[in-house]
């Protein structure tokens, strides 16, 4: 039912206030939200709802729901203050939520609309939502082009997969590179860029500057050497000279080195700032000879060279205590054995002192003066050799022994003379010497250094 006025308003009310308070306006029957509007097609003013008004409610939290829609009218909007999901729909910050028609106690999404916050938009390339770039990727833009200046913003254009970056003009456009505008197409070989000086860089032929660092005469550093994993080499043997302008130092890895030259023997010493010099030496050793009770701290290396004594010194090699000399392996006995013993290995690098076993070792002797070899007893057959070392700066006497019986070559003397000018060889009683005359001896200058004399039964023969 309409109200309808048929009078202005107010009249015959007396100043009324209210819609009850309008004698000639009906009131009954109207509706939740209706209003008194003005009719101009009947001139009368008539009861009626807003069709295209928005009512702002306020703000609404989109995760928890308030406030509560259930009653809300067409026209009703919020902005969303929380974002959340809710109604069939995700909302963000600044989103409006509009009521698009009376809920009437009963919550309904299709009478819900959403209107995107203006900051956003609905789609770019597909995607929607906050827009920070027109692309998440440059790479999905097949024709990609700038809109204004790239700004690197510190970073780098770089290549993955040891790829290329071409840079192609196109056509008779030039690549310009921090205002020098490249050339448009390669130069022969060896050719070298050259500039016009008002930005055109072109391709040409070298004709003046160095070829090689050689060709500079007083050549200067513009900047620190960098030796690139190379080394300053010399060639045909010559030096290599530093030399610092007058009161300049040579700074090797920030050491100071001196100035000039020091004394003969003199080392190098640091003041722990970095700079070195000359001065005589207050410890340590000058030679090994220095220190008294040396100890090795690694494995002497020889270096090709021998180990020698002086003015005929022995040279001593004495282990402590129960310590073996070991000589390539084999460690010698801790002590001389007895006279008559030799040498014998155990097959494991342990050498030891054994006696003779059997008639076939020889008996060593070493004598140094006149000497009777063997006994004056005669010699009989099955006597074996027996090995006579001389050692001595005199001259030396030797008595053979006497030989009877017929012993073959069965007696042999093997003499070694280690000093002395001559030997003098004399047989006992009546046996000859290289079958001279009987009791004859024969004398020995020196450079006879060793020999061998065998009895046949009847002579001594030197052999």
């Amino acid at each position: 039912m309409a109200i309808k006025i048929t009078g202005p308003i107010g009249g015959g009310a007396g100043g009324a206030t209210t819609l009850g308070g309008l004698s000639d306006v009906t009131i009954s029957g109207v509706a939740n939200g209706e209003i008194i509007q003005y009719n101009s097609t009947s001139g009368d003013w008539e009861n009626g709802t807003l069709t295209g008004q928005l009512t702002y409610k306020g703000t609404f939290n989109a995760t928890t729901g308030t406030p509560s829609l259930l009653n809300a009218l067409q026209g009703d909007f919020y902005v969303i203050g929380t974002a959340g999901t809710i109604y069939g729909q995700t909302w963000a910050v600044g989103d409006h939520l509009l009521i698009n028609e009376d809920m009437g106690g009963s919550i309904t999404n299709s009478k819900i609309d959403k209107i995107d916050n203006t900051d956003q938009v609905t789609s770019v390339n597909g995607r929607t939502g906050a827009v920070t770039g027109l692309l998440e990727n440059v790479v999905e833009d097949t024709t990609p082009q700038l809109g204004g200046n790239l700004d690197v913003n510190g970073n780098s254009i770089v290549s993955a997969s040891a790829g290329n970056i071409a840079i192609t003009p196109d056509t008779t456009g030039s690549i310009v590179l921090d205002g020098l505008s490249w050339p448009q197409a390669d130069g022969s070989a060896d050719q070298v860029l050259k500039t016009n000086g008002a930005g055109q860089l072109s391709f040409t032929d070298p004709t003046s500057g160095l070829q090689d660092v050689v060709d500079d005469t007083t050549p200067q550093l513009g900047g620190n050497l960098d030796v690139n994993g190379q080394s300053i080499v010399s060639v045909s043997a010559g030096n290599i000279a530093i030399t610092p302008d007058t009161t300049g130092s040579i700074v090797l890895d920030g050491l100071n080195w001196p100035q000039a030259d020091g004394s003969a023997d003199q080392v190098l010493k640091t003041n722990g700032a970095g700079q070195l010099s000359f001065v005589d030496q207050t410890s340590g050793l000058q030679d090994v000879v220095d220190d008294t009770t040396p100890q090795l701290g690694g494995n002497l290396d020889v270096n090709g060279q021998s180990i020698v004594s002086a003015s005929a010194g022995n040279i001593a090699i004495t282990p402590d205590t129960t310590g073996s000399i070991v000589l390539d392996g084999q460690n010698w006995p801790q002590a001389d054995g007895t006279t008559g013993q030799y040498l014998s290995t155990n097959g494991s690098g342990q050498l030891s002192w054994v006696t003779a076993a059997g008639a076939s070792r020889p008996t060593v002797y070493s004598v140094s003066a006149n000497t009777t070899i063997g006994a004056d007893a005669a010699i009989g057959s099955g006597e074996l050799e027996r090995i006579y070392i001389v050692d001595t700066t005199s001259a030396v006497t030797m008595t053979l022994p006497q030989i009877t019986g017929n012993v073959g070559n069965g007696y042999k003397l093997n003499i070694k003379r280690d000093g002395g000018n001559t030997a003098t060889i004399t047989p006992n009683a009546a046996d000859n010497i290289d079958g001279g005359t009987d009791g004859a001896s024969i004398t020995l200058d020196v450079d006879k250094a060793s020999f061998t004399l065998v009895c046949d039964g009847t002579n001594w023969q030197i052999i």
